[in-house]
């Protein structure tokens, strides 16, 4: 795969799924998690999602 289709298909996929990170990364916060640790676990979440295919 070429190096610009893949960046073009990594922004899109972050296009699609940043508002569901977002909702995630507030339910956390409304459950009594720090602003620390809610970015932590949506980073996390993140590095999952992007790892896992490429296996």
């Amino acid at each position: 795969m070429h190096i610009i289709q893949a960046i073009e298909q990594m922004q899109a996929m972050l296009r699609d799924v940043s508002p569901l990170l977002w909702e995630y990364k507030q339910n956390l916060k409304k459950q009594g998690f720090t602003e620390q640790q809610s970015y932590d676990l949506v980073r996390d979440y993140q590095k999952i999602m992007f790892t896992q295919n490429n296996k």
